[in-house]
């Protein structure tokens, strides 16, 4: 229909009206000559639009169903990054005591190579293993959350040995009691079988096994602790004199 102020002009323009129907109390169609009734006007919408107020039910489905799936998505992402940033800490962790270790064993084979050649202070007692053993406990104090298993005091001829089993002529075992470290096996390299001339002395290694338990207790890599190794592998210092050659008393 024509703007009713455009019509002067005779410029018009069409208005889209909402469409409305009549309804009467009685049944009746308003308009009917022989039938009074009382009717009302109700606008009815138009194909396509939808009335103020309104939610379409297809829209409130489709926020359910996004809701759900936020949900699924949620309950396999989290424990993922969950388990990722605890693995992290606890790698750290082992990092950590993994240098605490090799800084034992460092420690330990610096001190007994000072020993050389020096004679033992008090009969079956060696000093070269005391300086070791002392060394060490000072350093696994250092530990975080680790629990020492056992040590070996060596001479060291081109072969590693990371075992009791393994410790023979030459090789002292000392297992950790909770506390200290305790003689429990093998043999003293003595005084009199170290060379320790200049340039062509003899090499003693330390080894040492820390038993480090994770934090969280989450079985990593299958389990709940792990055990970290360190050998350090140090020529003795040079003794002065004749003595200083194997086999020679000190």
């Amino acid at each position: 229909m024509l703007d009713p102020f455009d019509r002067a002009s005779g410029i018009g323009h069409s208005t889209l009206l909402p469409r409305s129907v009549t309804t009467c109390e009685d049944g009746a169609v308003s308009g009917a000559p022989s039938r009074t009734a009382t009717c009302s006007a109700q606008a009815v919408p138009r194909r396509g639009e939808v009335e103020v107020g309104e939610q379409p039910t297809r829209f409130r489905g489709s926020r359910r169903g996004e809701c759900g799936s936020v949900l699924v998505e949620a309950a396999i992402i989290v424990p993922l990054i969950v388990l990722l940033t605890f693995g992290a800490i606890e790698y750290g962790f082992a990092f950590n005591e993994q240098g605490t270790v090799r800084s034992a064993t460092r420690s330990a084979a610096r001190a007994a190579a000072t020993q050389s050649k020096i004679a033992d202070s008090t009969p079956g007692v060696s000093n070269l293993e005391n300086a070791a053993i002392a060394a060490l406990t000072a350093s696994v104090d250092n530990l975080i959350n680790g629990d020492p298993q056992f040590a070996l005091i060596y001479h060291h001829t081109g072969t590693d040995i990371t075992t009791v089993a393994g410790c023979g002529t030459d090789c002292r075992v000392y297992s950790w009691n909770g506390t200290a470290f305790v003689r429990s096996g093998g043999d003293e390299w003595a005084p009199s079988e170290r060379g320790a001339c200049a340039g062509r002395a003899d090499n003693l290694a330390v080894f040492l096994q820390v038993r480090h338990d994770f934090l969280t207790g989450l079985p990593l890599a299958g389990s709940s602790s792990r055990d970290l190794e360190s050998t350090t592998v140090m020529a003795l210092e040079p003794y002065p004199g004749a003595s200083c050659e194997q086999g020679s008393p000190p």
